[in-house]
């Protein structure tokens, strides 16, 4: 067989394991454009759809593309985004709407996956003890 060799089926996980990771900085990279790009139409913060498209942009970010060794680092980028959208950064002069706008849709985007990354870290704590 083609596969019964142990250095093919190594490769074949190594291919896998980098086709999941593109597939999540690809995820990421779109996300944060998208949210950025949603914060010059601030119509659309009012509608399902695209918080919706960043929520599971999100869920594909923190289940592909987070290590384990960058869970701490994730979640705390994650805690500070989440607390700065919520801010209320309407206040501020002339950039304040899109700056509240921006950092609502960066919380829409980032909160799925911090969701997801802390159920991973809560799982991988569980069964080291």
């Amino acid at each position: 067989m083609l596969f019964d060799n142990p250095q093919a089926q190594v490769r074949l996980k190594l291919m896998a394991n980098t086709n999941q990771k593109s597939w999540g900085e690809l995820a990421f990279l779109f996300g944060i454009a998208l949210a950025i790009v949603l914060s010059f139409f601030p119509d659309t913060s009012d509608r399902t759809t695209p918080g919706l498209v960043l929520a599971v942009l999100g869920l594909i970010v923190g289940l592909f593309n987070i290590t384990y060794k960058e869970t701490n680092s994730f979640l705390v980028a994650a805690i500070v985004l989440l607390l700065v959208g919520s801010a209320g950064l309407d206040f501020l002069p002339y950039i304040g709407d899109w700056l509240g706008t921006a950092f609502i849709n960066i919380s829409h985007f980032v909160a799925p996956a911090a969701m997801v990354v802390a159920f991973k870290t809560v799982i991988n704590l569980a069964k080291q003890s």
